[in-house]
C-alpha cells in the first residue's frame, strides 16, 4: 500500500488495534464501568441478534481483552453459533467479517469452519494491469488483514472447538457511525422482503419503502440495511418468481388466477420459437360486465408499459353509471391484421360469443380489417378526436378545419352531408390521397351515418385512454409481464371499488328535483342511476326553449308532433307518438344513440299530460338494477398458498400496527409490551427453523413457454416519448446518427476526423483515393484505410458545377478525368461522371466514395 492510501486509511500498525476506533471508545465515553450491557449497539440483523450485540461480554470475557486462552474450554454445538458469535464479536469491535475455508466429511458433517476479517488479502494484480480495462476498476478494500476465526469439529465431545483466534488488523476499525455500512452485519430479512413485497403491490416504490423503514426503526442507523441491499434483495427475489422466465412466471400466476376464479379464462399463443407471442386474459367481474353493458366496446392499444414494448391493448365499456368498466386486457406481439383477428377472436370465445352492437377505436387500419372480419354486423366508429387530430396536421388552414369540424359534428343528414362535402371540396379545391380516403370513410366517422346507431354517447376513444393513464401509474417500460399484470389488476380492482361506491349512492340517496316538469324529473331519479339522472335533467331543462309549431289532432295514430327552438325558428324536429306501442321516436336520434330520451320527447310528454317515462324509452343498462338477474357467484375455495400467506401476513400487520401505536404512548406500556415482544420472539425462532426445513427450494427447468423479444410497434417508427421527431444529425440533418460518427466525417491527415465539406465547399475530402496521400494537379487525394478494387459506385447528390460534389463510377486502368470545368489525373483510377438527382445525403457503405476536387476557374 502505498503512503498516500496508507495516510488515508490511517493504518497505525499491522499488530495494534487502534483503542479510539470500534465501539469501545463510545462505552468508554459514556461509562467507566467494565462492563456496559445497556449500550445501544446499532445496525444488527434481527431484534434478537440485537439484544445479544449489546453485550460487551462473552461469559464474563470482556470481547475487547478476549484471546485465544480464553476459548480453552469454550465450545459451540452448532457451527452457526460459532458464526452468530464471531459476527457479535465483530460488530463490537468494529469490523466485517466473510467466511473463508470450510471442511466437510464424506458423509457432508461440517469439519472445519474458518472466518477472517473482509480485508483479508489483496486483490490479484490480473484484474488491474489489464490494457483492455474500459470501466473504472472498483475501490480497493482488501489490505492484508490477518483477524482470523476458526473452529473444528471434535466428534467426542460432539461440539466445535476454536482452533484459531487472531484479533490484530491491518486497519482501522469502524467508528459506531459507520457500522451500519459494514458489509457482514447488513441483512434485509425475511420479514422485511414481506414488508417491500406487500408495498410493491401497492405500487409504491422501493426507495419509499427503504424511507419507511428507516422511519420505523427510528433512523438509518437502526434499519440494519442500506438502500441498495433492499435493491438487490427485490430484485432477487423477482428473479426468483421469474426463475423458469418470465413469460412462464406470467402463465403460472394465470393458473392461479384460475384456481380461484372459475369463470377465469385466459389464452396465450407462442412463435416458430416457442416465444410468448399474445397474451389475453379477463376475469369473472369482467365476464359479468359484459353480460350487463356489452353492446359497446371500445379499444386502443397503449405503448410503453413492459419492458418487451409489447402493445396493451385494453377492452372497455361504459357502465350503468355512465362510467368505465373493463372487458379484457391482452398484451401483443405486432399490431398487424392479424394479430387484432387472434385478439378479438380470442375475446369473443371469453365472451362466450356475445358479439358487441357498436365498436369505437382509432383509425389503425389494421384494427379496421379485423373487426370487419371477426364483427361484420357491428357498428364501427372511428375516434372523431382523432379524425380531428389528423384534419389539423394535414390542413394547415383554420376555415377548413372549421368546415370539417362540421362534417365530423354537424347534425346533417346524408344528403346534406354530400352537399356540404362536394361544397368544400369545390370552394377550396381540396385535392390528394388523403381527402379521397378521408370520404371514403366518411361512414366511420361522420356524425350523418353514424347517428341512429347505438354507441352509449361514445364518439371518441377518451375512455380508454383515460385507463392507460391510470395504468401507466403502476406499470412502466422496465416492467417485467409478471409485474405489470397484477398491477393491472390492481387498478381494475380500484376503478371497480369506484363503480361499487357509485351504486352505493345512487341506492342511498336521492337528488333535488329542481326542474319545471317535476313529476317526469322524480320518475327519471328514482329509476335512473345519478349520473344518467343529470344527462335527462339536462334534457328536461332545453325543453323549456321549445315551441310546438303544429297542432296535433288527438284522433290520430301515430301523432306527429313538430317543435322549433325559441330564437331559432328555422330548425325543426319532428317526434312521432306511437300510442299503441307507447313509443315515441324523434328527428335528431338522440335515444337511438345515447338511449336516454330527448327533450323533444320530453316536450310530447308534457303536451300528453304524462307523469312518467315511457317504458319503451327506458333503457335498463342506465337504470339502476341493470346487474340484477345477471350474478355470478365467484368459488372461493383452493385459493393459492401465496395468496393466503400474504392475507395472514397483511391481518398480522394490521394487528401489531396498533399494539405498536398505543405501545409507544408510554414508558409503562413501551416496557410490557418489549417484554412480550421478548418472549414471542423466542417462539418466532421455533417457527423459523420449521419453516426453513420444510421450505422447498426452487430448481430450474425447462420452460413451457420462453420470454418474448422486444416488440417492434407503431409508435416507435417516427417519433419519440413525447411526439417530437427522431434526433437528426447535425451535421448532414439524418436520423439514425450523430455528428460524432456522421459518415460524412473521415479520417484525413493526421488520423483526425475531418468533415466531408467545408462551409465554403471548396474542399471535398474522400475516403477513396490510392494508399498514400496524393497530390494530383491541384487536387488532394487522401489516404485510406483499404484499397479500391475494381468497378463501385459513389453515391452522392449531384450539383452544378463549383457547388462542392461529383459524382461517378470507379474504375482501374484510366488516368484521365474531365468535367464540369476542371480537369486532374489520377494514377490509378478514373471517375467516369454519373449523375443522381437527389439531393438527400449519403449514406456510409464501404461500396460508396466520396470524390474530392477543387473547381478550376
Amino acid at each position: 500500500m502505498d503512503a498516500e492510501a496508507s495516510k488515508t486509511n490511517g493504518i497505525q500498525g499491522q499488530n495494534s488495534v487502534p483503542k479510539s476506533e470500534g465501539y469501545f471508545a463510545e462505552a468508554e465515553s459514556l461509562e467507566e464501568t467494565e462492563n456496559v450491557p445497556s449500550l445501544q449497539i446499532l445496525g444488527s440483523r434481527t431484534e434478537e441478534s440485537t439484544e445479544k450485540s449489546r453485550q460487551f461480554e462473552y461469559d464474563g470475557l470482556n470481547f475487547q481483552n478476549m484471546s485465544i486462552a480464553d476459548f480453552s474450554e469454550r465450545e459451540f454445538a452448532k457451527v452457526e453459533e460459532a458464526e452468530r458469535f464471531y459476527s457479535n464479536y465483530a460488530l463490537a469491535i468494529g469490523f466485517s467479517i466473510r467466511r473463508s475455508r470450510l471442511r466437510r466429511s464424506e458423509g457432508g458433517v461440517v469439519m472445519g469452519r474458518q472466518w477472517v476479517c473482509s480485508k483479508e488479502g489483496s486483490r490479484s494484480k490480473k484484474w488491474t494491469n489489464r490494457d483492455d480495462m474500459v470501466r473504472t476498476p472498483r475501490k480497493e478494500t482488501r489490505e492484508n488483514c490477518h483477524a482470523t476465526f476458526a473452529v473444528k469439529y471434535c466428534p467426542n465431545q460432539d461440539a466445535y472447538i476454536v482452533t484459531k483466534f487472531v484479533k490484530e488488523h491491518s486497519h482501522r476499525l469502524a467508528n459506531s457511525h459507520e457500522v451500519p455500512f459494514l458489509r457482514s452485519h447488513r441483512c434485509v430479512t425475511e420479514s422485511n422482503i414481506a414488508q417491500s413485497m406487500s408495498m410493491r403491490k401497492a405500487s409504491i416504490k422501493t426507495n419509499r419503502t427503504y424511507d419507511y423503514m428507516v422511519d420505523q426503526a427510528g433512523g438509518y442507523k437502526k434499519v440494519g440495511f442500506t438502500s441498495k441491499d433492499l435493491y438487490n434483495r427485490m430484485d432477487f427475489e423477482r428473479r426468483q418468481v421469474v426463475l423458469d422466465g418470465d413469460a412462464q412466471a406470467a402463465i403460472s400466476y394465470m393458473n392461479g388466477k384460475a384456481i380461484a376464479d372459475s369463470e377465469f379464462f385466459c389464452m396465450f399463443s407462442v412463435d416458430e420459437e416457442n416465444r410468448l407471442a399474445n397474451l389475453f386474459w379477463r376475469d369473472s367481474q369482467s365476464l359479468h360486465d359484459y353480460c350487463c353493458f356489452g353492446d359497446v366496446v371500445i379499444l386502443d392499444s397503449t405503448y410503453k408499459t413492459n419492458v418487451y414494448d409489447k402493445p396493451l391493448v385494453v377492452f372497455v365499456g361504459v357502465n350503468n353509471h355512465n362510467a368505465t368498466t373493463v372487458f379484457g386486457c391482452a398484451f401483443l406481439v405486432d399490431e398487424t391484421a392479424d394479430t387484432y383477428r387472434w385478439v378479438l377472436r380470442t375475446f369473443l370465445t371469453s365472451m362466450k360469443d356475445k358479439k358487441p352492437v357498436s365498436i369505437v377505436t382509432d383509425g389503425d387500419d389494421a384494427m379496421c380489417v379485423a373487426i370487419d372480419e371477426v364483427f361484420p354486423d357491428a357498428h364501427h366508429r372511428l375516434c372523431t378526436w382523432h379524425i380531428m387530430r389528423n384534419v389539423n396536421t394535414n390542413v394547415n388552414n383554420p376555415e377548413i378545419v372549421r368546415e370539417f369540424s362540421y362534417c365530423v359534428h354537424g347534425g346533417l343528414t346524408p344528403v346534406a352531408f354530400e352537399q356540404h362535402w362536394q361544397q368544400m371540396i369545390q370552394t377550396y379545391d381540396l385535392k390528394g390521397d388523403w381527402i379521397e380516403m378521408m370520404y371514403r370513410k366518411r361512414k366511420r366517422w361522420a356524425e350523418a351515418y353514424c347517428s341512429g346507431h347505438f354507441f352509449g354517447g361514445n364518439t371518441t376513444t377518451q375512455r380508454v385512454e383515460g385507463m392507460h393513464k391510470n395504468l401507466k401509474d403502476g406499470i412502466g417500460r422496465g416492467m417485467r409481464l409478471v409485474e405489470c399484470i397484477p398491477r393491472i389488476e390492481r387498478s381494475l380492482l380500484r376503478l371497480r371499488n369506484e363503480n361499487v361506491k357509485d351504486d352505493f349512492d345512487s341506492n342511498h340517496s336521492h337528488p333535488l328535483l329542481r326542474t319545471h316538469l317535476r313529476s317526469l324529473e322524480e320518475h327519471a331519479a328514482s329509476i335512473f342511476t345519478h349520473d344518467i339522472y343529470k344527462l335527462i335533467r339536462n334534457e328536461i331543462n332545453k325543453e323549456a326553449k321549445l315551441i310546438l309549431v303544429q297542432p296535433v289532432r288527438n284522433n290520430e295514430d301515430p301523432r306527429v308532433y313538430t317543435f322549433s327552438k325559441f330564437g331559432k325558428p328555422v330548425e325543426k324536429w319532428t317526434v312521432v307518438y306511437y300510442t299503441k306501442e307507447q313509443h315515441l321516436q324523434c328527428s335528431c336520434k338522440l335515444f337511438e344513440s345515447s338511449g336516454i330520451p330527448c327533450c323533444h320527447m320530453f316536450g310530447v310528454m308534457k303536451c300528453e299530460h304524462m307523469d312518467e317515462i315511457l317504458p319503451t324509452l327506458i333503457m335498463k343498462r342506465w337504470t339502476k338494477d341493470a346487474r340484477r338477474g345477471s350474478e355470478i357467484v365467484v368459488k372461493s375455495d383452493d385459493v393459492p398458498h401465496e395468496t393466503i400467506q400474504m392475507a395472514r401476513f397483511g391481518s398480522l400487520s394490521v394487528d401489531f400496527n396498533k399494539l405498536c401505536f398505543y405501545g409507544s404512548q408510554t414508558e409503562v406500556a413501551y416496557k410490557r409490551l418489549k417484554a412480550e415482544c421478548g418472549r414471542l420472539n423466542t417462539l418466532v425462532e421455533t417457527w423459523k427453523e420449521q419453516h426453513e426445513q420444510t421450505s422447498l427450494k426452487l430448481g430450474c427447468h425447462n420452460n413451457v413457454v420462453r420470454d418474448p423479444i422486444v416488440a417492434k410497434t407503431k409508435g416507435k417508427q417516427t417519433t419519440g416519448s413525447k411526439g417530437k421527431k427522431a434526433p437528426q444529425c447535425g451535421e448532414c440533418k439524418v436520423t439514425g446518427h450523430n455528428k460524432r460518427n456522421c459518415p460524412n466525417l473521415i479520417v484525413g491527415e493526421g488520423g483526425k476526423r475531418k468533415r466531408g465539406y467545408t462551409s465554403d465547399m471548396s474542399d471535398i475530402l474522400s475516403s477513396f483515393g490510392p494508399q498514400d496521400d496524393t497530390t494530383v494537379g491541384n487536387i488532394t487525394f487522401y489516404s485510406s484505410s483499404s484499397a479500391v478494387h475494381g468497378t463501385k459506385m459513389l453515391s452522392s447528390s449531384y450539383t452544378p458545377p463549383n457547388s462542392g460534389f461529383s459524382c461517378g463510377e470507379v474504375s482501374s486502368g484510366s488516368t484521365h478525368y474531365t468535367s464540369d470545368g476542371f480537369t486532374f489525373d489520377t494514377p490509378e483510377y478514373s471517375v467516369l461522371e454519373s449523375q443522381f438527382d437527389t439531393q438527400a445525403s449519403p449514406r456510409r457503405d464501404r461500396n460508396r466514395f466520396w470524390v474530392p476536387f477543387t473547381p478550376i476557374k
